[in-house]
C-alpha cells in the first residue's frame, strides 16, 4: 500500500483551478484516487457536478483523457 508521502511524488492527473466550490470534498477525493491508480487511467463522468465544475471551455483541470457521458442517458430505476 502506498504512503501519502509516496502519493505526493507521482504526477498530478486532477490540477487546481476548478471552479468547484471553495469547501467542496470532492476535488481531494478525485486526486487521491487518481494518484492511486497505478499504470495510464482513462477517465468516464456523467455530465454533473464533477464535470461541469472542472470543464469551463477551453479549459480543464483533467490532466489525463476522460470520456463524458450525458446525464440523461443513465438507466432509469
Amino acid at each position: 500500500m502506498a504512503t501519502l508521502k509516496d502519493l505526493s511524488k507521482q504526477q498530478e492527473l486532477f490540477s487546481g483551478g476548478h471552479r468547484l466550490c471553495a469547501g467542496c470534498g470532492i476535488p481531494p477525493i478525485v486526486r487521491l484516487v487518481l494518484r492511486a491508480a497505478n499504470g495510464p487511467v482513462v477517465t468516464t463522468t456523467a455530465t454533473e457536478y464533477l464535470e461541469v465544475g472542472t470543464t469551463i471551455y477551453p479549459y480543464t483541470a483533467w490532466r489525463c483523457p476522460g470520456y463524458t457521458r450525458p446525464s440523461r442517458t443513465r438507466p432509469r430505476p
